[in-house]
């Protein structure tokens, strides 16, 4: 039986990163419908856009924590749960969200798939989490840990 591991994702780990994303979403079908570009989008390009995202983010500032993923034995990422820090304005009140914006898990790795979420749920220093892929399939997992 194969074992996996949560890690924290980590700037090294961007063009790892890419590579199971454009995986993931050949494999799902993923944005398909509606953002079929991201789909055809190559894994360079892709990779291009996570360090815009995460590591030249103006409000990530020095966050060195872009998410969590899943690790096979051999160190292979099987899930992840990738996220950004954004800045929101509440009034007088600046907030800092973490919004998690590709969560993918691959099928043997899938019952892990709860506790990555969770992991990311207990980020430190944020006032709250969101997401900028929700859908049918990940709202269950929102609504049981208390989301909407």
């Amino acid at each position: 039986m194969e074992r996996f591991e949560i890690h924290s994702v980590l700037r090294s780990a961007i063009p790892e990163v890419a590579d199971f994303l454009q995986r993931s979403r050949l494999r799902d079908g993923a944005d398909s419908v509606l953002w079929p570009e991201f789909v055809c989008e190559s894994t360079q390009s892709l990779e291009r856009r996570l360090r815009w995202l995460l590591v030249e983010n103006p409000v990530g500032g020095e966050c060195s924590n872009f998410g969590y993923c899943i690790r096979d034995d051999g160190g292979a990422i099987r899930g992840m749960d990738l996220a950004f820090p954004a800045a929101f304005q509440c009034g007088a009140k600046r907030l800092l969200a973490f919004g998690s914006g590709s969560f993918f898990v691959d099928p043997e790795a899938r019952c892990h798939g709860f506790y990555l979420f969770k992991r990311y749920l207990s980020s430190p220093g944020y006032n709250f989490f969101f997401s900028a892929s929700c859908n049918a399939r990940s709202a269950s997992l929102w609504r049981h840990v208390g989301g909407q």
